[in-house]
């Protein structure tokens, strides 16, 4: 539900129904996902109080509902945080080609009103949008992350019980180029890492990057898509390069209202003798 009122807000409440996962279930459940208050008076400074994305990673700060793919890139997934308990603060500036996100965050996740420790997470992205006309569009976007961590999740890391505890330094760059019928999206995500318990190191870093190009085959209609992504939880380690193809279709029934998606994902792990497919469908529909 969204919606506006007087004296310059507008609101979002979006509910997530059964957890969002294949994992099984019993009962009922719902939890809050997206839900924030946004004065907006000023188009160079709204700010925004409520469960918010950090201002870090393009691909995780896009639309669920706009993303080429069905998922996320696993960089995208492992490196950039989910929504929290946050304040914000947006806007554009000269004539829109500027635009900048600051978040200061909780940094424990989704439905936690109390904060893990006595720091905040800190979040920062500046984007400019050098061309902006009806067939082309770029835009290139810098942004960092600063957080001290107790015990914030965090999988594929080596981390005991694949929890965080210590201090994150996240950077990340990121393109968008739209021309004609085609699109063309890259992201490189860095992470350094400082456990607190010395595990699996001192120090360590990351970095992930994935690539990925869309075309119309019908105008506005079905479009292909094509990515290439890899992602090393730790660069110090060989073997370590998790890669993974997503060859996919989209199908716009009534643009992003009715769209069915279907995603082919050919994965690779070091080390591991279950490589192999995944195929993924998904039917959207927005009233």
């Amino acid at each position: 539900m969204a919606g506006t009122f007087a004296e310059d807000f507008d609101f979002k409440a979006e509910l997530d129904l059964q957890g969002n996962t294949l994992g099984a279930g019993t009962g009922q459940l719902a939890r809050a996902n997206e839900i924030f208050i946004n004065w907006h008076k000023y188009d160079f400074a709204q700010v925004r109080f409520g469960q918010l994305k950090p201002a870090f990673g393009g691909e995780a700060l896009a639309s669920d509902t706009k993303i080429l793919t069905i998922e996320r890139s696993l960089s995208s997934d492992r490196l950039a945080d989910g929504r929290q308990l946050a304040v914000g603060l947006m806007g554009d500036l000269a004539g829109k080609k500027w635009s900048y996100l600051a978040v200061v965050a909780n940094g424990n996740g989704a439905n936690v009103s109390a904060n893990d420790n006595s720091h905040f997470q800190k979040s920062v992205r500046i984007a400019f949008t050098p061309i902006a006309t009806a067939s082309d569009k770029l835009t290139l976007a810098l942004d960092g992350l600063w957080s001290t961590d107790a015990g914030v999740a965090k999988g594929d890391f080596g981390f005991s019980g694949n929890l965080f505890s210590g201090q994150r330094t996240m950077q990340g760059v990121d393109l968008v180029w739209t021309h004609g019928l085609g699109e063309l999206d890259f992201e490189l995500l860095q992470g350094t890492f400082q456990p607190t318990s010395a595990i699996p190191f001192k120090k360590f870093q990351a970095e992930g990057w994935q690539a990925t190009a869309a075309y119309y085959l019908v105008p506005a209609v079905l479009q292909a898509v094509v990515r290439q992504e890899e992602f090393q939880p730790n660069t110090a380690l060989e073997n370590n390069v998790l890669r993974a193809s997503t060859f996919g279709l989209n199908y716009y029934l009534k643009g992003q209202d009715i769209k069915f998606m279907l995603d082919y994902l050919d994965c690779h792990v070091p080390g591991s003798t279950t490589d192999g497919g995944r195929l993924l469908s998904r039917v959207q529909i927005i009233f």
